[in-house]
């Protein structure tokens, strides 16, 4: 990063050391990375100048932002306002703080984790970092150079239980809830009425378990177990069609209702609150499930098909997040095939 004169030559530069895979890309830290760099001034002119310092992290909110972390260090400072002439370099390190000191009121301060790198499609909500460095100069408009940065939370999902992790590495047959209890969370069974063919009546029951723990790794993928029973087989056949259930992630923005600031623990840890403590402003589909048969055949006489399936979770997907200001809810949507009813 840097800056330049009328000329094009550079004055001004900024080096990052990060966990990026390429020189081009973005720096990427989490909490407690030890962030590295170098600032550099060549000036072919004298320039006299206060102080040169260097984190800040900042949520913007359409055309209004707010600051939310400012890590300060300053590189040089000279209380005679010294004159600057030549090349000139500044290594510096700073600790990437894993969590941000926030006033919600005359009496409270809390900790709370920070929030991910985001940017919402609808360019009304986002979370950004930059390492930016502040030239003071006297008798001359201040000068920054500013870095963007990613900041990606680090935690960790808890193991699966054996027999989940012999279902997932060796890509068998899924053990349902009734196998392996705990290796999935079942959800409530849904029945659904109505007609098929224009007249006959039909009654459907869809009964969804998504593989538990519910904290999932980036790359990888949920896992779905889809039990569909009727007593119609043209009804069950249609159903049980790999491209009919609807089931995808979805993600949700907004912010926290006050009565959320007052029921979630001061404790800095990253946790999911209730949606009904959130106030959503935008709502954006992501990835469908992906279904294929089990082993379970479906003949003529059969009144119940299951399917398996699984959610792709992109490595860059972001994470569920609850920051005063933003809150990122990441959830199951099921919607059933209702064009067939």
């Amino acid at each position: 990063y840097n800056l330049q004169d009328k000329l094009g030559s550079k004055w001004a530069t900024l080096k990052l050391q990060s966990r990026s895979w390429t020189n081009t890309g973005t720096p990427v830290y989490r909490g407690g990375d030890v962030v590295r760099g170098e600032f550099t001034l060549d000036l072919n002119q004298q320039e006299r100048m206060k102080d040169i310092s260097v984190i800040r992290g900042v949520i913007n909110y359409g055309t209004s932002s707010n600051i939310f972390l400012e890590h300060r260090r300053s590189l040089w400072s000279n209380d005679c306002s010294g004159n600057l002439l030549g090349r000139y370099s500044w290594p510096f390190t700073l600790t990437f703080p894993k969590k941000a000191l926030l006033q919600l009121d005359s009496k409270t301060t809390r900790p709370y984790a920070l929030p991910p790198t985001f940017y919402d499609e609808t360019k009304r909500w986002a979370i950004s970092y930059q390492v930016e460095v502040t030239m003071l100069r006297v008798a001359r408009p201040d000068v920054k150079l500013v870095a963007p940065i990613h900041f990606v939370p680090l935690s960790r999902p808890e193991d699966l239980p054996p027999p989940g992790q012999l279902d997932y590495r060796e890509s068998m047959r899924f053990l349902g809830p009734e196998a392996d209890p705990d290796g999935w969370e079942a959800l409530e069974p849904v029945l659904m009425v109505g007609n098929i063919s224009g007249s006959r009546p039909i009654a459907v029951t869809c009964k969804l378990a998504i593989s538990s723990p519910l904290c999932y790794v980036r790359g990888t993928a949920i896992r779905c177990i889809l039990t569909i029973e009727t007593g119609d087989a043209e009804t069950l056949a249609l159903l049980t069609s790999e491209s009919v259930p609807q089931v995808k992630l979805i993600r949700k923005v907004g912010f926290e209702k006050e009565m959320a600031l007052r029921t979630t623990p001061g404790d800095g840890k990253t946790r999911d609150i209730p949606e009904q403590y959130v106030n959503i402003v935008s709502t954006m589909a992501l990835h469908p499930a992906v279904w294929w048969r089990s082993d379970e055949q479906t003949g003529s006489n059969a009144r119940r098909c299951t399917l398996n399936g699984q959610i792709r979770l992109d490595k860059d997907l972001i994470p569920s997040c609850f920051f005063p200001g933003i809150v990122i809810l990441v959830r199951q949507q099921s919607l059933m095939p209702w064009s067939y009813a």
